[in-house]
Formats: C-alpha cells, structure tokens, sequence
C-alpha cells in the first residue's frame, strides 16, 4: 500500500504543468519530498518483512474531526458539511474556513489533518487532461496530495471517496470506499451514513 501511496503522490507532483503558480509549484515539490519519504520507508518495511518482523503500517487516529478534501466546487463541500453538522452531529473540519495563525499551507493541513479521524476526498472535474490516450477530467492537485497523506498516515479504511459523475479516479486508489453522485451530495446521504456506521464513526443502530 505504501508503494500505491508513493505512486498516487508522485503522480500529484507531475500534474504541475510548466508556469505554474508559485503555490502549485510549492505543493508539487511536497509531494515529491513526502513521496520520497515513503518509498524509504517502504524499503524499510520490505527488509523487516524479510527478517521475518513486521511493523504496524498506520496510525491509529486519536482526534474526532471529520476532515473534507475538496477542490474548486464550492456548493459539494458546503453540501458535505451541512449533512455532516446538521443530520450526523459530527465535528467538521474544512481547510480554508481555518485560521492560518503565520502557518504555512501544508502546516496549516497537517495540523487539522492530525485533529481528524477520518476524510471525505469529493473529487469534481476540475483540471482537463489531454493526453495522447484519451482527454478526461480530475480532481485538483492538492486533492490528489491531502488523499495521499490520508491514505498513507491512516490507512484506506479512514478515507471515503465522493466523486462527482464525470471525474477520472485514478486506479490506485481502486480499494478505497467511494459514492459517486450526479448532481447533489445530499443524493448519497444514506450512503454517507451507512459509510460512517462502518467505519464506528457512527452507532450501527
């Protein structure tokens, strides 16, 4: 799974195409440094499973905030939170209605993150991809970043996927629970909520 991780952050950093802002650059360069980490790890964990020792690969959560990962589509994380707040009664946290108080952006996201036992990923079409293959539609940069970090630090089972009809996914994050929705967010409530009582977030009964 570490392996996927690396390949999910490195594939973030080469989204960056040439004249970039500065703050996609900067988050480019993240992912290629976080990237970096993990597959040092990975060569750790492949040489302790050869030793015949095995180390726990993720952390358990210790906060109880509910993190949303969202890119420019404003209306699906505003929809996510309300259902989140209003119907489950769930602490949510969205990155950019945080104080920053001088931190940077990726301290400002590790720290809520840190806060957090679970995340929403809502991928939307927001970036278009030409290739020579095909063209399609993806999720933002720092979605892709903020997916892996979750993925990486707690594991696929505290991560869920919204991915909004029409959005490339890519494949290695096939394993990871995901709704998909047409319009609206509030279309999946019943999933969101079978979703969360899966995962003990909420009461089974």
């Amino acid at each position: 799974m570490l392996k996927d991780t690396v390949k999910a952050y490195r594939e973030a950093a080469a989204v960056a195409p040439p004249g970039s802002s500065p703050e996609i650059v900067k988050l480019s360069h993240s992912c290629t440094n976080i990237a970096d980490q993990l597959e040092a790890r990975a060569e750790v964990f492949a040489r302790m499973e050869g030793e015949g020792r095995v180390e726990e690969k993720y952390i358990q959560p210790t906060g109880q905030k509910v993190f949303i990962i969202h890119g420019h589509d404003e209306a699906s994380w505003r929809e996510l939170r309300d259902l989140l707040e209003d119907e489950f009664n769930l602490a949510v946290v969205v990155l950019k209605e945080e104080v920053g108080i001088s931190r940077t952006i990726i301290q400002k996201f590790e720290d809520h993150a840190m806060d957090s036992c679970l995340a929403f990923a809502i991928l939307t079409p927001d970036d278009f991809i030409e290739k020579r293959e095909a063209d399609y539609w993806q999720a933002r940069p720092n979605v892709l970043f903020e997916m892996g970090w979750f993925y990486g630090r707690f594991g696929p089972g505290r991560l869920i996927i919204l991915k909004k009809k029409g959005t490339e996914i890519p494949s290695d994050l096939d394993g990871i629970s995901t709704i998909e929705y047409h319009d609206n967010v509030t279309e999946k409530s019943l999933a969101i909520r079978k979703e969360l009582r899966q995962i003990g977030v909420l009461p089974k009964t």
